[in-house]
Order: C-alpha cells, then sequence, then structure tokens
C-alpha cells in the first residue's frame, strides 16, 4: 500500500507543477509584453494616489505611498498637483498645537538623513523645502527601466531551480513506489489486484 506521506508528496508535486506553469506563463510575457506589466503598475501607483488619506493613517494606500514619496523623494504621480483629486485626503492638521490645512501630504516634504523636515514646511510648500515639482513615476520609471534586466534574469534562476526540485521530487516518489509497492506492482493498479497477486502467491505457496 502506498504510504499517506507518499500521496501528499505526490499532490504537492501535482500542485506545485501546475503552479510552476503558471509562473512561466508570466514570466514569458513579462520578456515578451513588458508594456502590460508597465501599465499596470502606473495604475497601480494612480490608484494609491486618489485613495490617499493621511501620513498617519492605517490604510494600504497611504502607507505604500509615504514610503515612496520620502524613499523616493517625490511627490504625487506627476507632481504635488495629483492629489487635488485624492478625495480621501485629510487635509486639516494639527502642528505644534495649530490647526493647518495641507495642499500637499506631508512626506512631499524634504526631510533630511535623520526624517526631519525642511524648515517652512508642511505650513508653506515651495521648491526649496519640498519635492512637490518631482512626480513619482518618473522616479520610479527610471529604477524599474534599470533593473528590469537583472529582475527577469533572477526570476529565470528561480524557475530553474524551481525545475530541478520538481524533477527530483518527481524521482524520488517513482522510486519511493516501486520500492514500497509489492512484486513490482506498477503506478496505476489497482488494491483489488495487489490483493489478487497476493492471493495467488499464497496459494502458490500452499500447493508446494
Amino acid at each position: 500500500m502506498v504510504k499517506r506521506h507518499e500521496v501528499i508528496v505526490t499532490v504537492h508535486i501535482v500542485l506545485h507543477f501546475l503552479a510552476l506553469i503558471a509562473e512561466i506563463i508570466v514570466l514569458i510575457m513579462y520578456f515578451v509584453a513588458p508594456y502590460l506589466f508597465h501599465r499596470h503598475l502606473q495604475e497601480l501607483m494612480m490608484g494609491l494616489i486618489l485613495d490617499y488619506v493621511a501620513e498617519d493613517s492605517q490604510d494600504l494606500a497611504s502607507d505604500v505611498m509615504e514610503n515612496f514619496m520620502r524613499g523616493l523623494h517625490c511627490c504625487g504621480y506627476h507632481n504635488g498637483t495629483d492629489f487635488d483629486y485624492s478625495v480621501h485626503f485629510d487635509r486639516r492638521r494639527s502642528l505644534n498645537g495649530t490647526i493647518i490645512y495641507l495642499r500637499y501630504p506631508i512626506p512631499c516634504c524634504k526631510h533630511n538623513d535623520r526624517q526631519q523636515r525642511a524648515p517652512g514646511c508642511p505650513q508653506s510648500f515651495n521648491v526649496d523645502n519640498s519635492n512637490i515639482h518631482q512626480g513619482c513615476w518618473p522616479v520610479f520609471d527610471s529604477i524599474f527601466h534599470k533593473y528590469v534586466a537583472i529582475i527577469g534574469c533572477g526570476w529565470i534562476g528561480v524557475v530553474i531551480l524551481q525545475i530541478l526540485l520538481l524533477i527530483a521530487a518527481v524521482f524520488y516518489v517513482r522510486t519511493k513506489l516501486r520500492r514500497t509497492w509489492p512484486f513490482g506492482l506498477k503506478l496505476g493498479q489497482s488494491t483489488f489486484e495487489e490483493e489478487s497477486d497476493n492471493e495467488e502467491l499464497a496459494d502458490e505457496d500452499f500447493v508446494e
């Protein structure tokens, strides 16, 4: 009889094989039609800006855009005016006990290495103390094109490694099945047939 762990391994191999096929298809599209990924990333960033709330909000859009704008030293998609269309943008903020209404998000302010805001920002935004004229998409796009080949090659390496592991797992299961199933029984033979073989062998031993 096939042991339970061997059945689990076989099911895992089949599922891994199906996932690997899907991954290979995506990888082919990545190289054949990279503009699809490019356009998807554009739409994703636009959606994040439209859904932006505030730098201290716990929603995903705000967290992602805050990290983007701080890390890439940018503001908005094209520039800071993109936040004019952010319907959830919480412009009312309290700074040092004073209520102000933001023109742009606080992460659009320039920050030093200690993450301290430039003087005068966010009370007022200008070229010297903010990144309102530098959109995040042009910066991200240049980084994307710079590392797209490296990412693709790394992805190919991972797929090749997965294929090798899958082949090794298949050989392992086949070897275990040959050792476990009695009298050279091949994969696909039913349990009933196996029991019949055992009964025939038992009868032969009894006659002898």
